[in-house]
């Protein structure tokens, strides 16, 4: 267009026009699209949204060659923007390519917009042609056929005469057959071209037609076999040759190769025959409704899950089969909203009425114009996986209330290190909820183990299988404890851990207060030996001074007596010390020298006045094969 009229308009006028302009843009039935000189595009309507897969937030912004015009035709696009540039309107059609790649024909108009004699935009119309094209494609494909055929250039052709001899044949015999014109030309064709195994009943035949025994067939397949030995297989027309008196000649043959369409089709085949075998092997159940809910198609194991033949289903509402309707609405909401679902669980009915629980998976199927044509899915049974399910849940509730109550704290951890379950004594213990613990990772918690000595007990039960308990003693809150770390095997193979938190407050407190005691006993003992010992070492001493003196022998007895006594205190107050010692674990030994025979001596001196006071008298026998000088503690 050369220019906008210029005009006045009220306001409320050209709210109405720009509305029916607005409207007339959106509800065009080609794509339109606005840019600015540029190439960027500035606007575009829906149509053109949903012939090239772009939303209209993907599209504005963007150069609209690069983004709908070919990569492998970049030239083309920019030429034509120039000219539109240049205030040329041009009109073409083309190829464009949409957002998921794939290619479409267009016709396009593209005009510039001027306002006051200058270039403001520039827009463009696409219409899509691609049906068009494919008829035009079609028809000329079919021309190309048409052509091939008058030209004989797609098919071979053989002419016999009455002897089987070839008097004529074309390009594609050649090359069919593996020889050149001169070769075949005057060759038997069925001495040569024809498998030995059929040669003489295929002789026979053609000896049957060319007598007028028998009317020629108008289309057989029959192998013939090339020079290297190797056989085709060619669709044969055939017409019998006559000469201006109307008797038989000879024939005239047109044969194309069939060879790779047979095997294609025998591969067909076979595939088809696995798809059937695959199909009826189905555990699950495949089906497909059409777009009125209406089942087109299930898979025999239908059979197996629900009761019913595939005869019986076919043709009947999908609704049917739900054990409750209202899942039926939120399966096809669910299909709506996202185009498909897996693992989706709904409740179906068997043919005997019962109910079975069943995993879908299923997508909607629109088609090339992106309507809605149907659903398509599988379908598992899952009844007895619910059943499981179930039974774990019982099993689960079972042993949460085992050990609800315990007095100890229990945590069970799964194989991922995550904490399954955990009892009222611990959410006490650490004030909180269970959803505060359940699948944290048990490195979270403190447990009076660092994360990292939690881990390599972990490690090393995966590592050993039916390792032992782990067992320490730890500070928890306010709680002296005993930590347990049990881990659970099933055939051998790790599948976690229980902790147990066993409350040992009392104990701790009792053992301290045990050892506290132990401890005052060994320092009275300690200071009672001290205040005995003193005077102890007065009397030795003053003995000693005694024993200096001119004493009777009477008296140095009783001074020798008193003396040995004494020792013998002195070594009751160390034995006091050494049992503190013994208790405390620290007893030292105090190696000596001393005299055998004279150590007891002594001891017996020391007991002698009383043991002669009761009338008794003490003596002692060491052998003489005893050693006198030993090493030892003798006090």
């Amino acid at each position: 267009m050369d220019g906008i009229p210029q005009g006045t308009l009220s306001s409320s006028d050209a709210q109405v026009e720009k509305a029916y302009l607005d409207q007339l843009f959106e509800s065009a039935l080609e794509g339109i699209v606005i840019t600015d000189s540029q190439g960027v595009i500035l606007r575009v309507n829906r149509h053109f949204s949903e012939l090239f897969g772009y939303r209209r937030d993907e599209a504005m912004g963007k150069v609209v060659d690069s983004l709908i015009a070919p990569e492998d035709n970049p030239y083309g696009p920019i030429t034509i923007t120039e000219k539109v540039t240049n205030g040329e309107t041009v009109a073409f059609e083309a190829i464009r390519k949409r957002k998921d790649g794939s290619s479409i024909y267009v016709s396009v108009i593209a005009a510039p917009i001027f306002v006051n004699n200058k270039l403001e935009a520039v827009y463009g119309i696409y219409r899509d042609i691609t049906q068009r094209k494919q008829v035009e494609k079609a028809l000329q494909n079919q021309r190309d056929k048409v052509q091939m055929y008058l030209d004989l250039a797609g098919v071979m052709f053989i002419a016999l005469n009455i002897r089987g001899e070839i008097t004529l044949v074309n390009h594609m015999s050649c090359e069919i057959l593996g020889y050149s014109q001169e070769d075949l030309l005057g060759m038997n064709w069925f001495d040569n071209c024809i498998p030995e195994r059929m040669r003489s009943d295929v002789w026979a035949m053609f000896e049957k037609l060319i007598e007028g025994r028998i009317d020629p067939m108008e289309h057989y397949e029959n192998p013939v076999v090339n020079r290297e030995g190797q056989e085709k297989l060619i669709s044969w027309h055939n017409t019998i040759l006559r000469d201006k008196n109307g008797r038989i000649t000879g024939t005239l043959a047109s044969g194309a190769d069939i060879t790779e369409r047979k095997k294609a089709e025998e591969s067909l085949r076979r595939s088809e025959e696995q798809y059937r075998l695959i199909f009826e092997s189905f555990h699950d159940v495949y089906f497909r409704s059409d777009k009125d809910g209406h089942i087109t198609l299930i898979s025999p194991s239908i059979y197996q899950q629900a009761g019913y033949h595939p005869g019986e289903v076919i043709g009947r509402p999908v609704l049917d089969f739900y054990a409750d309707h209202s899942e039926y609405e939120r399966f096809q909401a669910a299909l709506r909203e996202h185009g498909s679902v897996n693992d989706y669980e709904i409740r179906l009915k068997t043919k005997d009425g019962n109910k079975i629980a069943s995993s879908a998976n299923a997508r909607i199927l629109v088609d090339k114009d992106r309507n809605f044509v149907g659903v398509e899915g599988v379908l598992r049974n899952i009844s007895e996986r619910k059943q499981d399910e179930a039974a774990i849940q019982r099993e689960a509730a079972k042993l949460s209330a085992m050990i609800s109550g315990m007095k100890e704290g229990v945590l069970f951890v799964n194989a991922e290190n995550r904490i399954a379950e955990v009892n009222d004594f611990v959410l006490k213990l650490y004030h909180r909820e269970k959803e505060d613990f359940l699948n944290k990772h048990v490195a979270e918690i403190y447990l009076g183990l660092s994360s990292q000595e939690i881990e390599d007990h972990i490690g090393q039960f995966k590592l050993n299988p039916n390792s032992p308990q782990v067992s320490a003693q730890v500070s928890i809150q306010e709680m002296e404890a005993i930590l347990r770390l049990q881990p659970v095997y099933h055939n051998n193979r790790y599948e976690g851990l229980i902790l147990n938190l066993i409350d040992a407050t009392e104990l701790v407190i009792a053992k301290r207060d045990a050892q506290a005691a132990n401890q005052a006993k060994s320092e009275f003992l300690a200071n009672i030996s001290h205040e005995i010992r003193t005077p102890m070492n007065g009397i030795l001493g003053m003995t000693d001074l005694a024993l200096g003196t001119e004493l009777t022998p009477e008296q140095r007895e009783y001074l020798t007596g008193i003396k040995s006594s004494a020792k013998s205190m002195l070594s009751l107050i160390n034995d006091f010390l050494d049992f503190s010692k013994i208790e405390a674990g620290k007893l030292e030994l105090d190696p000596l020298d001393f005299a055998l025979r004279d150590s007891l001596a002594d001891t017996l001196n020391t007991l002698a006045v009383r043991a002669q006071s009761k009338g008794l008298e003490l003596a002692y026998r060491v052998p003489p094969d005893i050693h006198d000088a030993l090493i030892g503690d003798v006090y």
